[in-house]
């Protein structure tokens, strides 16, 4: 549990560190919005790559709190679940489908729309999970 509760927190910390804090403090400070642009990608893919780490160890966790209680509810009927696995969804498809159709450059303003709400789902499913595992967590 504890295992969980932590890799959440550490994925929802990554989450709002680079995208609320880092990459808009690049536009304010770089001097293009080109150069902005760029260094934003390669901290996004980066955030990606930690997430999708997280995804890893968190399934990880709940695979063996079940293997180890098997008569504790399947985590596949749990709700939490769901939540964490399309943040992960939402990570993957930011990496391989929009990010390369905003390097194209071609209906940017449509992939860049889409790529902040997939980034902002991500977020919303991260933090609402990290909610449920903190009301389940016994000190």
């Amino acid at each position: 549990m504890l295992t969980r509760l932590l890799t959440l927190a550490c994925w929802c910390a990554s989450w709002g560190v680079i995208g609320l804090v880092v990459v808009p403090m690049l536009f304010v400070y770089l001097p293009t919005a080109q150069t902005a642009g760029l260094m934003a990608a390669k901290l996004f893919t980066a955030q990606t790559y930690l997430a999708l780490g997280f995804l890893g160890i968190w399934l990880w966790a709940a695979v063996s709190a079940f293997v180890r209680n098997p008569l504790s509810p399947h985590f596949f009927q749990q709700s939490i679940f769901w939540w964490v696995l399309a943040s992960g969804l939402c990570c993957l498809m930011l990496e391989f489908v929009v990010a390369p159709q905003i390097v194209l450059r071609e209906n940017l303003a449509f992939w860049h729309q889409l790529g902040s709400g997939l980034y902002l789902a991500q977020g919303v499913g991260v933090i609402w999970a990290l909610c449920k595992e903190v009301r389940g967590f016994n000190c």
